[in-house]
């Protein structure tokens, strides 16, 4: 998990690198994760979280990204999505214990956070929200608390909020190649795979 200014992410555990959605993804197992410290500030004018994810069974309740000090948490729970912040929680509609990839992208303005799951606008929530306090990325552990068994693949951190076009243009491409840009911290994604 490289972000930009050098802030690199560590593989806790050993997770499984298997064939992913675009490449090689990490299969967590309930006990490893992946964490990485950003810059306070970065995430002032707002984000977008965006993942592959895959979960082949309703295994219990874990966390799949979390943005900390309490920020913003996906987790799933008998394949249900829900997300937490400040503002307020919502689940994500739908069950996605199926096996299947899903394309996942969070948007979070200064009042507005909205779900896509697989390209389709999925719930939203009212409320101010703001990241400037976000230091730190955890992928599969609420830190102290659960791990999470399921695959993960291109992860990535944007430093606004992208339109439901830019989401569905990085859900449609076969190959995305997650670089520094001046608009997203850029999680070299497969970086982290070959650190293993």
């Amino acid at each position: 998990l490289a972000i930009n200014g050098g802030y690199d992410g560590t593989i806790v555990g050993a997770p499984e690198i298997i064939v992913g959605k675009v490449n090689e993804a990490l299969k967590f197992n309930g006990t490893d994760d992946v964490e990485a410290e950003i810059p306070v500030n970065s995430l002032a004018d707002g984000a977008t979280i965006e993942l592959w994810f895959q979960q082949e069974a309703p295994l219990g309740w874990g966390i799949i990204i979390k943005l900390s000090p309490d920020m913003v948490e996906l987790s799933i729970s008998g394949g249900i999505l829900e997300m937490w912040s400040p503002a307020g929680r919502f689940n994500i509609e739908g069950s996605y214990s199926d096996g299947e990839w899903h394309h996942l992208a969070l948007t979070v303005a200064d009042t507005e956070v909205i779900s896509y799951v697989d390209g389709e606008k999925k719930g939203e929530l009212l409320g101010n929200l703001l990241l400037a306090g976000a230091s730190g990325v955890t992928i599969a552990r609420d830190p102290g608390f659960d791990f999470w068994t399921g695959m993960v693949d291109e992860v990535r951190i944007y430093e606004r909020p992208l339109s439901v076009e830019e989401v569905l243009l990085n859900m449609e491409a076969k190959k995305i190649a997650v670089e520094a840009s001046a608009d997203k911290l850029a999680e070299t994604w497969g970086k982290i795979k070959a650190s293993r």
